[in-house]
């Protein structure tokens, strides 16, 4: 299903729908029956939802998080839903939905629109930005000296890195940088970077320049090498893996279409 409301309300099957590139929309899998839903886009895995409702982009039980379209290419798009059932086995759920850059959405186009069978209506919220004023400073004129002041450069901190934990809520989080696994079975690794950014590519030993398939890409936020949810990271096992050293590299696609790339080496 798909809405043009975070609350889900007026929503419609995704399947055969046409949304325009410039909308935000709330897409998400309609059953109770359920014990967890893992989501996918064109075949690559996106997110793991753990609690109803079973949200695309993750969300409260009341409001659903944004899918915001402008990252997506033009063209048809398939969202697979594998939900695993409380009393066992799973059901698979597909819909493939068309991107144009412009034009008539099915959700605003005047399509009809099937309202779910529970319909909350989140109230209106009206936000006012203050009204910012900018001082330009006096130019005050320095007499004439032979000894210049001292000036001090301070560095702007990193934006991102790479962090990794061994609990799967991302507590305790250290540099994924020089970290060694030791006896852990399991890491939880992530970027700690911009949760508006539009998604993050991973490479695990890549040798490729980043020019070879992915490992994994999260198209949203946390930016976890594996997915996960919004409160839990799916695992990485570092057990199996050849002992030395091993490279995890993402990179960052903006929203204004630049990238940004990080690269951490740890050991097994």
């Amino acid at each position: 299903m798909v809405s043009a409301r975070n609350d889900r309300s007026a929503a419609r099957a995704l399947a055969a729908c046409s949304l325009v590139r410039t909308e935000t929309v709330f897409v998400y899998a309609e059953n109770d029956g359920f014990s967890s839903v893992q989501f996918l886009l064109d075949g690559a895995p996106v997110r793991l939802e753990l609690v109803a409702p079973w949200d695309f982009a993750g969300g409260s039980t009341t409001l659903a998080n944004g899918w915001t379209l402008s990252g997506v290419p033009l063209g048809q798009h398939t969202i697979t839903a594998l939900g695993a059932r409380i009393g066992g086995g799973t059901s698979t759920m597909t819909a493939t939905f068309n991107l144009v850059a412009a034009g008539t959405s099915c959700l605003t186009g005047g399509t009809t629109t099937t309202s779910p069978s529970t319909t909350t209506t989140s109230p209106s919220t009206t936000t006012t930005s203050p009204s910012t004023t900018t001082t330009q400073p006096t130019t005050t004129t320095q007499p004439t000296t032979t000894t210049q002041p001292t000036t001090t450069t301070t560095a702007a901190p990193a934006v991102g890195s790479l962090r990794v934990s061994t609990a799967a809520n991302r507590g305790g989080s250290v540099p994924l940088q020089g970290w060694v696994a030791g006896a852990a079975t399991d890491a939880y690794i992530y970027l700690d970077a911009d949760p508006a950014a539009v998604w993050v590519d991973f490479w695990l030993d890549d040798t490729s320049g980043l020019t070879a398939p992915a490992t994994h890409r999260e198209l949203f936020a946390p930016w976890d090498f594996v997915g996960g949810s919004t409160t839990t990271a799916l695992p990485f096992r570092v057990s199996g893996m050849a002992r030395g050293s091993h490279t995890v590299k993402a990179m960052l696609r903006k929203a204004d279409g630049t990238t940004q790339t990080f690269s951490a080496t740890f050991t097994v």
